[in-house]
């Protein structure tokens, strides 16, 4: 097996997102660099996604918005930004904003959330998955957004959406209409987000996403989870069709898997998954709220999900820290080491809306030939 190289993101077809994994798959190790990342001074931030560059510049693409407004205010007030460093770890510099706000009118008019960014081999082009949001009501602007109704109005509109560029400082072309929507009535009734693709070399694309069997109010009250579903399409413009059109494509033993957070990519002819767990699976002695990884052929049959990450992580200084849960991973293949992993670390204090993007180097055993 081979190690980084030319894989940038998700190459859909490069066996250059292997690792040497001695035919084995234990516990990824991390070094945590408290120093990486992105932080933006008066902002909370989420959901770094990276890609090098021709020249070797590293570009992240992460999602912010107003501390003050507070911990929620990412459904009324987010916008995708475009940061830059010349190390992989960062930290990362604020080059400008990627799609901001552009009214209400637009499907993604009021927020962009939870870019997935990836190089498509096919044209060079640099394509942004990514969420939108739109609403009727007054965007908050001075103090914490605590409205519920209005919050759940919001999160009701979300929708995987695509926006491409010749260069990541853009201009970025945004879809004019999301590349997935809900269909009433199934497991995925309610929303199309947190989008994570794999682009072939012929430009075909594997998108996954998470979805619920309603939206607000009656997903509370019906005790509803997330899933995770898969669609394809023959570019990323699509027209997307799921891969499975009778539920998730996430499922181990015949049993859709309570989840979200997908981070997938493809290392030969094998599809390899990072994921949350939004449900305990007792047989496998996982507990909701971790991150954990699976692999398969096909995207429909699934090896058994393994813990990826402890919340206890090593530091680069050789000491350790205990995180209160780990979110939203996304991975870099750059350079003949390991991959970088993005995740978003909670350190205690996401009530005061203390959003940080970590970074955790020399992930192992990730990849099997």
């Amino acid at each position: 097996s081979r190690a980084g190289g030319k894989a940038r993101g998700a190459d859909g077809d490069s066996t250059d997102c292997c690792l040497d994994a001695n035919h084995t798959i234990g516990l990824m190790r991390q070094s945590l660099v408290l120093d990486g990342g992105l932080q933006i001074d008066g902002y909370s931030t989420w959901g770094g996604s990276v890609v090098r560059d021709d020249d070797g510049v590293y570009h992240m693409f992460a999602s912010r918005w107003p501390r003050l407004l507070g911990a929620h205010a990412w459904v009324s007030s987010s916008e995708i930004v475009h940061c830059t460093s010349r190390s992989a770890h960062g930290p990362y510099q604020l080059a400008g904003v990627a799609l901001p706000r552009r009214g209400r009118e637009f499907w993604d008019g009021m927020s962009t959330h939870n870019p997935n960014v990836v190089r498509d081999p096919s044209t060079g082009m640099f394509v942004l998955f990514y969420i939108g949001i739109t609403y009727d009501f007054a965007a908050p602007s001075s103090a914490e957004f605590v409205n519920r109704s209005q919050y759940e109005v919001a999160w009701n509109s979300k929708r995987a959406g695509v926006a491409t560029a010749q260069s990541p400082f853009g201009p970025w072309s945004r879809a004019v209409q999301p590349i997935l929507t809900p269909r009433p009535g199934r497991w995925d009734a309610a929303i199309t987000s947190n989008p994570s693709a794999v682009i072939a070399a012929d430009g075909s694309t594997l998108l996954l996403y998470k979805s619920i069997g309603a939206p607000y109010p009656e997903r509370t009250y019906k005790k509803m989870s997330f899933r995770i579903g898969a669609a394809v399409a023959k570019s990323v413009h699509g027209p997307f069709r799921r891969l499975l059109d009778d539920g998730p494509a996430l499922r181990w033993r015949g049993n859709a898997l309570a989840a979200e957070d997908p981070y997938i990519w493809r290392c030969g002819a094998q599809f390899h998954l990072l994921f949350k767990t939004m449900g305990a699976i007792p047989s496998l002695k996982l507990r909701s709220g971790q991150l954990v990884y699976t692999t398969s052929p096909d995207v429909r049959n699934w090896s058994a999900p393994q813990l990826a990450f402890p919340k206890e992580l090593t530091l680069w200084t050789g000491k350790s820290m205990t995180v209160d849960r780990l979110e939203r991973p996304q991975l870099l293949f750059a350079d003949d080491r390991a991959p970088h992993i993005f995740s978003h670390a909670f350190f205690g204090a996401v009530l005061h809306g203390e959003f940080r993007n970590v970074v955790q180097g020399q992930a192992a055993h990730v990849c099997v030939d």
